[in-house]
């Protein structure tokens, strides 16, 4: 307007952190060739569901106010090459490890500074790292639901802002961002999919057929609390769950026309 010059759209700076603690400019990482334009996808106010490079980027981690992670199956706790020559890769075993895209400063690397390692060990991020869940159809994650939706809500109470990620976040991140739904805003499994679902902007969440089991227990579980003993209550809030034969039908449906 009026001949002005535009230099280029102002950056957020919401983290006191990253300058004094990597010097520079620490908003770098968004310009950087590397870096391939995909976020996390912003569920709630304060619930994010993204994938492992995302928890990977702390840059974008801070720049996003994310202060808890929540690591489904994958982990993106990789410490530095001089903490596993001392300590054996033992710690880092069951992750898979980030790609290249997720680090952004020349000769820090992975598990050095910008590591969400580095975050976590120095108390400015909090993870909770869910092992032993693998995309396959077989791990389950219904004992697990309880206390991480626990974890993310406390994280809710302390002014947090949450990440859950799985290697994709299609499938197991996915579940358990639908459960808190569920839980936090007091909806069916449906209802609580469809949110999600639309929220996850260009890409097609798809939890596996166990996984999706896991929710219908869940809406039970869930059911059963709110009904508080009261057995009429308890029918009508039942009343609202599809059975498992039709549900999986119609997830099926929902989903043929993006698979074929």
């Amino acid at each position: 307007m009026g001949g002005a010059v535009v230099k280029g759209r102002p950056r957020a700076n919401t983290s006191p952190w990253l300058p004094s603690l990597f010097g520079g400019d620490h908003q770098s990482w968004f310009n950087d060739p590397r870096f391939d334009g995909s976020f996390p996808s912003r569920v709630l106010p304060f619930l994010y569901l993204g994938n492992l490079n995302h928890a990977s980027n702390v840059y974008m981690l801070h720049a996003l106010g994310i202060t808890h992670v929540v690591s489904v199956g994958e982990c993106a706790l990789v410490p530095p090459p001089h903490h596993m020559a001392l300590h054996g890769s033992a710690t880092a075993s069951s992750c898979h490890r980030p790609g290249p895209a997720a680090h952004f400063i020349p000769g820090k690397g992975p598990g050095g500074h910008g590591s969400l390692w580095i975050e976590e060990r120095e108390g400015r991020i909090k993870v909770l790292d869910i092992k032993g869940v693998c995309d396959d159809g077989i791990d389950t994650l219904e004992p697990q639901l309880e206390p991480i939706c626990d974890w993310i809500d406390k994280a809710r109470q302390e002014g947090g802002q949450v990440l859950v990620h799985c290697r994709v976040g299609v499938s197991r991140s996915a579940t358990v961002t639908i459960a808190y739904v569920m839980k936090h805003l007091g909806l069916p499994l449906v209802d609580a999919y469809l949110i999600v679902r639309s929220r996850r902007l260009s890409v097609l969440i798809q939890p596996n057929m166990r996984l999706l089991y896991n929710l219908c227990g869940w809406e039970i579980k869930l059911a059963k609390e709110r009904a508080n003993g009261d057995e009429r209550k308890l029918k009508k809030e039942l009343a609202r769950t599809l059975t498992w034969p039709y549900l999986a039908k119609e997830v099926h449906a929902l989903n043929e026309k993006y698979l074929h």
